[in-house]
């Protein structure tokens, strides 16, 4: 019974102290789960990874996720694998996967996998190491792996009787492995130099559950004995001894130099010890209901900072608090603001503040505030309010007020001094504001007025009005001046735009609205400029514009580039490159390299969202100091740099509609190169997320199209683009994003090169193609309308030439048989024997000319029309002389359209056979065979009556005629004679 209460108090005392120690925590940290309801493809989280693009890589029971903060991508080949260690191989951008069924690696810029079947050999891998660009692979059942740069491999150690299980394989800032071993708590060391393998501890007496590196030393964690330096044999110092005093199980461990983290079971909850001040911070304690009835597999701290927690039931984010900036607020008092304008610092480093409520002195050596609220000027005390200071040799500092006077402060007495000085033109009014105060040079003070320039010479206490010299500003009021670096020019910032003014020829050039080039704006507060010599202009309503050193460009910062207002008031220069600008809604940070605005407001510490023109200043120690209407923002900037954490953006997957698959298709290009879209191809698609994952709901997206859009177009809160219907060209797309509602702009602009591939009827090809083949029809048309003249005048020719020949000759005999009729008066018998041969004269004649006019006539342009003519011909010559005829033309469409060349060349040809028969043959019967098809056609013509007598068949110059007549139809002649019988076979 004693010894059961004991067991019972120390247990009350061991939650006792756990309790207070929970209550001691600081909890900095929201805790969000992402189970299957976020689309993960299993709850049961193995291994966590981050590649140098951005995407994270999930690992779990049933495969490989993708994470971009916004969706979960499994990869199909991992599906039934267990993925059992993670780690990410920056040299060649693969994630080393350990599965239960062996090694792989993935390229993490197109997801393609490779099987290390030579190493793995389908054996479970339990643990993944990267050291000097090798990767050591441990076995779970039998040895450890080292795989070189080039894949080669070697066995580190090889064990049989021992399991190597997850977390118990790590390696020192040496490069010596360390391996715990079960069952028997052996830990190994693999020595890097030598791979000389040494048993640091077998069969420890306490539970080996995790191992880490810290400090150079290794230690151990386990239920029984909180941490332990294995190799002092001592507790680890750096593990409190309130919790080595509870009693729990560490699931795993992650360390680095700044930290340790361990996540417990029993409860469940992740735990840091700083490494710094030993301070413990219950990472978990913000919601400890999303760890409950959860183990924890896997531990991951990503570059940002957020804590990635692998468990049972789903994947937890761990979103850290924010460091706030280092702002120090001056003259900020809530209940009687102070509004501050132009501040000054003299050579003891004490800062003068004007005010509209009096002059204010900070005195660096007592580090107090001291106001003088009111002066006595011309005869009457009057409230002090200033609008611009000027700190001005060893002895003075000049003041210009709002209205009525222009005085100056003695730094040493810390009396005011009215400035007496003499004007040449009576008509110098120099009862107004004086907004703007410089030196230049010669020791003139130029002053910037509500009426114009005004110049002080401080030697002879002399004061000009430039309002209608070489000086003059167009009578507009000056806001703002800023003298060179030479200090022999300025430039004067006004309502009526911006001018450059030289101390000695006046004003040189100006700049607005409607010059070349042309500003934004014409109100100007305030003017810089940087190394390069270009001019940033701060407008009242147009962002800033930046004028090039040449005097040719200018172009605009505005809000669309993520300024927080237009309205922009001053600038200070932390360095080259970055700037720091005041509004009327905000401070901004801009790097001018990388073209990133971040934007702070009073949420982020800073006075007031509200700052004042002319109200800033660079300490000579390097600090800054922005004034607003509520006192001044001060700050160190390299002290802020740990607060501008920077912000990637990256595209996470490309796709697009293939038409001739008709799916949807991955395209893996990397930034920068081009993406070719094919004619139908459609709906290229762009996921994108940013590098910092503490919101990325917060996150917003512009994207823009060089040569389509001007200006940014913002997709809001989506992070994803869909581009359709683009025409055929070539285009370049950039894309953007802002973090979170503070507006810190990502450090990147993704640019990707489109060909989008136009269908040809849309191509200049094609027009220009259509325009060629416009021009040839039209060429052929006037060629063929030329040749078509040609055949016509050559047909008249031929015309003439036939009537001439054929019908000229006859009718020249008929003409020459009349005339002897009538000269001579023949007998009656001779008379008669003279007409018949007239008459047959006449016929021919009659004939020639029917065959010339058939010719010519279209109508006659048909087989049939062809067919009815050689019947006739036939007639009229065999039929008289007795000899019979046999004709065929049945394979004849009679309607076939036929050239008028091939009509006539083929008749001359048939009356030329039909000639030949007439004048070489006896013959007393005739066959006539004709068929046509297309353009292919066959004459068949056979007589008999030839003897040997009649002379031989291939010396008659009319069988020479029709093999001529036949090659110019592109056809051949066959002549034959067998027997009595003679053959003429014409084949085209």
């Amino acid at each position: 019974m004693p010894m059961m209460c004991y067991l019972n108090k120390s247990v009350v005392s061991a939650m006792l102290v756990w309790i207070a120690l929970c209550s001691s925590i600081n909890s900095s940290a929201k805790a969000i789960l992402l189970n299957e309801d976020a689309g993960i493809n299993n709850i049961e989280i193995t291994a966590i990874g981050k590649d140098k693009g951005g995407l994270m890589w999930i690992g779990t029971k049933r495969g490989l996720n993708r994470y971009d903060g916004y969706r979960f991508v499994s990869i199909p080949f991992f599906v039934k694998r267990t993925i059992q260690a993670m780690v990410y191989d920056s040299a060649r951008n693969v994630m080393w996967l350990g599965t239960d069924v062996g090694l792989y690696y993935i390229h993490c810029n197109n997801n393609e996998v490779v099987q290390c079947t030579s190493v793995s050999k389908r054996h479970s891998v339990t643990c993944l190491l990267i050291k000097n660009q090798q990767i050591i692979v441990g076995f779970q059942h039998t040895n450890i792996l080292q795989i070189n740069p080039d894949l080669s491999c070697r066995v580190l150690y090889h064990f049989s009787s021992k399991q190597l299980l997850g977390n118990k394989m790590i390696n020192d800032v040496t490069g010596n492995i360390f391996v715990a071993l079960h069952p028997g708590n052996t830990l190994v060391k693999i020595e890097n130099k030598n791979n000389k393998v040494t048993t640091v501890a077998e069969r420890f007496y306490r539970q080996m559950d995790v191992l880490t590196v810290f400090e150079g030393e290794v230690h151990t964690g386990g239920f029984d004995i909180g941490f332990w330096n294995i190799e002092r044999n001592r507790p680890s110092k750096w593990y409190a001894d309130s919790l080595n005093a509870i009693r729990q199980d560490p699931e795993c461990v992650l360390s680095n130099n700044q930290s340790i983290l361990i996540a417990y079971r029993n409860p469940t909850r992740v735990i840091e010890v700083r490494t710094g001040d030993r301070k413990i911070v219950n990472r978990s304690a913000s919601d400890m209901n999303v760890f409950s009835n959860k183990r924890i597999y896997c531990l991951y701290r990503d570059d940002i900072g957020v804590i990635w927690v692998g468990t049972s039931k789903g994947l937890i984010k761990l979103i850290p608090d924010k460091p706030m900036p280092v702002f120090e607020k001056l003259l900020c008092y809530p209940n009687n603001p102070v509004s501050t304008r132009q501040i000054v610092e003299d050579n003891n480093g004490d800062l003068y503040v004007a005010s509209y409520a009096g002059l204010y002195r900070f005195d660096k050596r007592k580090q107090r505030w001291k106001n003088k609220s009111s002066i006595y000027y011309k005869g009457r005390e009057r409230p002090f309010s200033q609008r611009s200071l000027l700190n001005a040799g060893s002895q003075y500092i000049y003041i210009g007020s709002d209205a009525h006077y222009f005085i100056k402060l003695n730094k040493y007495t810390q009396r005011v001094e009215t400035v007496f000085a003499q004007s040449a033109d009576e008509l110098c009014d120099t009862d107004g504001a004086s907004l703007s105060l410089v030196q230049d040079g010669n020791g003139i003070i130029w002053i910037g007025s509500d009426k114009g320039l005004i110049s002080f010479d401080t030697l002879h206490s002399t004061i000009t009005c430039h309002f209608k010299d070489k000086y003059a500003l167009d009578g507009s009021t000056v806001k703002y001046l800023y003298m060179l670096p030479d200090r022999k020019q300025f430039w004067a910032g006004t309502e009526m735009g911006l001018y450059l003014v030289d101390v000695t020829k006046g004003v040189l050039r100006h700049f607005d609205q409607n010059t070349t080039p042309a500003l934004t704006g014409n109100y100007i507060n305030a003017v810089t400029t940087d190394v390069a010599g270009n001019v940033w202009i701060a407008t009242d309503d147009a962002g800033i514009n930046v004028l090039s050193a040449d005097f040719r460009e200018v172009y605009a910062i505005t809000k669309k580039d993520g300024l927080s207002s237009n309205e922009v008031y001053h600038f200070l220069w932390q360095d080259s490159l970055r700037i720091w600008i005041s509004t009327y809604n905000g401070l901004n940070y801009y790097h001018t390299q990388t073209k990133t605005i971040t934007p702070y407001f009073e949420s982020d510490g800073i006075t007031h969202n509200e700052f004042n023109q002319n109200s800033a200043f660079k300490g000579a120690d390097g600090k800054l100091y922005f004034g607003g209407i509520n006192g001044i923002t001060a700050f160190i900037p390299t002290q802020m740099e740990s607060y501008q954490q920077p912000f990637g953006l990256f595209v996470s997957g490309i796709s697009k509609w293939e038409k001739s698959s008709e799916t949807v298709k991955q395209v893996f290009v990397e930034n920068g190169e081009w993406i070719t879209v094919k004619p139908g191809d459609n709906q290229l698609t762009f996921t994108f997320a940013g590098t910092d994952y503490t919101h990325p709901e917060l996150n917003t997206y512009f994207y823009k199209i060089e040569g389509l859009h001007r200006d940014w177009i913002s997709l809001g809160t989506q992070p994803s683009l869909r581009l359709e219907s683009l025409k055929g060209g070539e285009y370049t797309l950039l894309i953007k994003a802002i973090k979170g509602s503070r507006g810190v702009a990502s450090i990147n602009t993704l640019t990707y090169l489109l060909d989008i591939k136009q269908v040809f009827y849309q191509t200049i090809w094609f027009y220009l193609l259509l325009a060629s083949g416009l021009a040839l029809f039209i060429y052929f048309y006037f060629s063929n309308r030329l040749k078509t003249q040609q055949k016509l005048e050559l047909l008249r020719v031929k015309i003439a030439s036939n009537l001439h020949d054929e019908v000229g000759s006859i009718l020249t005999r008929i003409t020459m048989s009349a005339d002897r009729l009538v000269t001579r008066m023949p007998s009656e018998s001779e008379t008669k024997e003279k007409l018949e041969g007239v008459s047959e004269l006449s016929r021919a004649a009659n004939m020639a000319m029917s065959d010339v006019l058939w010719t010519i006539d279209a109508r006659n342009d048909v087989a049939g029309s062809l067919t009815d003519r050689m019947r006739e011909h036939a007639e009229d010559l065999l039929l008289p002389r007795g000899i019979d005829m046999t004709v065929d033309f049945t394979e004849i469409d009679q309607l076939q359209r036929v050239s008028p060349e091939f009509r006539q060349h083929l008749f001359l040809l048939y009356k030329e056979v039909i000639n030949n028969i007439i004048k070489h043959s006896n013959a007393v019967s005739v066959s006539i065979y004709y068929k046509q098809s297309g353009e292919h056609c066959v004459l068949h013509v056979k007589n008999d009556g030839v003897h040997e007598s009649l002379g031989t068949v291939s010396t008659g110059q009319g069988l020479r005629n029709i093999k001529m007549r036949a090659e110019l139809l592109k056809g051949t002649a066959e002549i034959a004679r067998l027997n009595d019988c003679f053959e003429v076979k014409v084949i085209i």
